[in-house]
């Protein structure tokens, strides 16, 4: 039996995977700490006030030669109060924060996506499993009558040998599709941390349909709205055009408020000891600085132009995977019904190939091929139903609409408990 004594939906595992998948965690503290950047830039525009202290021991040498204590003390205050650069710093600094939101729901959506993918890997690699399983449990009970025919001389020693083979070719299969259910679920601990089961599969009476809206159009439109890679690279053009605004404010003046107070004591000199406050409003003017200004402009200038081809480029990039979402789920729907047609026809014409074979009416090799038509076209369906799902999660991820809630509506069509 695959899966130990407690079940595990897919609800659990996404919970799970929340806690304990470290791309997740990653990604969430650095989302914590790119969100300090506006307030660390914006520092700069509230008053600045630092301190200076020093201790000191002064030495006479005539006629005495005396040692005097003494200190220094200064204080500077600087409130800043026109700086072009430094508000283009300020947009900058928010659009990063912006994007860096966006980034962060990305990284959810992804985790979700992930999340799905490896579970329903899991159901798939199980499904195989259980089919192979099936196909040699039957190929093994045919070996076994066809053994027996060989030692009554009533088949040739050919059929028997064909049988022999397809049968331990089975056996093989199984051990593959055993150990790819054991790698689904090393990805599972990767994911989560550890995993328990058994697992959640789709009803074999469950009914899948289309999407809602079903138009391209539709999705598109959503795609155009919603898609975080294409807000990612709107918020990604408007740093680019807060940095050309920095690199041309460069040669501009800044203003501030400045203050200083200095307290110098020398205790043997009373004309030494001094107290000075001096306030007033300084004016930094950058006149030369070797055409530094010009080329930051000039390259500020071209990475705009690159940001603005590549949104042209992400624009049109999500419309592609838009249609490409849409129409794997409506061709993945198509085929769904083929296979699902084609796994009752060959169980149908299994029955009469059973049949026909005990009554020597068709050849071994004839009922070969149709014992591995019908648990390849089973295992091919059952498949499909989960690729399916995965395709319309995909689609919600392509517009930027994926939530838990779409989690929580593919777990609860996980309703059925594999054994």
């Amino acid at each position: 039996m695959i899966g130990s004594s407690s079940a595990q939906s897919l609800n659990a595992f996404y919970e799970h995977a929340l806690k304990n998948d470290l791309l997740y965690q990653h990604a969430y503290h650095q989302y914590l700490a790119e969100l300090k950047n506006p307030k660390i830039v914006r520092s700069s525009a509230y008053p600045q006030l630092s301190g200076q202290a020093s201790g000191f021991m002064s030495r006479q040498w005539k006629p005495t030669h005396d040692s005097y204590p003494g200190y220094s003390v200064q204080l500077n205050l600087k409130q800043i109060l026109l700086d072009g650069q430094l508000s283009a710093k300020i947009d900058q600094a928010d659009w990063q924060a912006k994007l860096s939101q966006v980034q962060w729901a990305s990284v959810q959506q992804s985790l979700m996506l992930r999340s799905a993918t490896t579970y329903l890997q899991l159901l798939k690699n199980i499904e195989v499993y259980q089919s192979a399983k099936a196909q040699e449990k039957a190929l093994k009970s045919l070996l076994t009558s066809v053994r027996h025919q060989y030692q009554l001389n009533t088949i040739t020693k050919d059929d028997y040998w064909m049988v022999k083979a397809q049968a331990e070719q089975a056996i093989a299969q199984t051990l593959q599709a055993h150990y790819q259910v054991a790698l689904a679920k090393e990805a599972m601990v990767v994911m989560g941390g550890s995993i328990s089961g058994p697992f959640h599969q789709l009803s074999d009476q469950l009914v899948l349909s289309l999407p809602k809206p079903n138009k391209l159009g539709n999705w598109i439109d959503l795609g155009l709205k919603h898609n975080l890679d294409l807000q990612a690279i709107g918020f990604q053009e408007k740093m680019s055009l807060a940095n050309l605004r920095q690199a041309q404010r460069g040669h501009l003046p800044s203003f501030a408020i400045t203050g200083q107070f200095a307290r110098n004591y020398i205790s043997h000199n009373a004309l030494a000891n001094q107290s000075a406050l001096q306030v007033g409003v300084t004016m930094n003017l950058p006149i030369y600085q070797g055409g530094q200004v010009s080329y930051k402009t000039d390259q500020a200038n071209a990475a705009y132009q690159a940001i603005q081809a590549q949104h042209k480029l992400v624009h049109r990039q999500v419309k592609q995977a838009v249609h490409q979402a849409f129409y794997a789920i409506s061709v993945g729907l198509a085929q769904l019904k083929a296979l699902h047609t084609a796994s009752q026809a060959n169980a149908q014409a299994l029955k009469s190939m059973t049949n026909a074979y005990h009554l020597g009416m068709k050849t071994t090799a004839d009922y070969l091929k149709q014992i591995h038509e019908q648990y390849e076209s089973f295992s091919q369906y059952r498949q499909a139903r989960y690729d399916y799902l995965l395709a319309i999660l995909q689609l919600k991820q392509s517009v930027g609409l994926l939530s838990e809630s779409d989690i929580d509506q593919v777990s609860r069509l996980l309703s059925q408990k594999l054994k």
